[in-house]
């Protein structure tokens, strides 16, 4: 296994439309904020939790410079871990409710398929 990860660099350009407008730029590595992070197995994808990482750029949040890689992938994996469990919490929940609406199905009366007011058979 390689030594080395890539970073994942963030440039993000925020534009407040008071009066007069404004913006603000953030030029970041994500992996050195995972705090800001956050892991969606479903899709796949990280993103970043932006509720939190404005207010904390804004009250001088400086990123952290000295993590070392092994630092980053445990943050990392601790993510996907995450994401893995919610996305299993999320699919069993899914799957239950199913269950319930198919019992419900089961319990009601014979269900008859009648397409006779389609005309499809001359």
């Amino acid at each position: 296994m390689a030594d080395h990860i890539d970073s994942c660099y963030l440039l993000i350009v925020k534009f407040s439309l008071n009066e007069p407008p404004t913006c603000h730029p953030y030029f970041v590595d994500l992996l050195d904020c995972l705090d800001f992070a956050t892991f969606d197995s479903g899709p796949g994808q990280m993103m970043l939790k932006e509720r939190e990482f404005y207010p904390a750029m804004g009250n001088g949040f400086h990123q952290q410079r000295n993590v070392t890689l092994a630092e980053k992938i445990e943050a990392l994996f601790r993510l996907l871990e995450n994401g893995e469990q919610r996305l299993f919490r999320n699919r069993a929940s899914a799957l239950e409710r199913f269950r319930r609406l198919i019992e419900e199905y089961r319990q009601g009366p014979d269900h008859l398929v009648n397409q006779e007011s389609l005309h499809l058979i001359p």
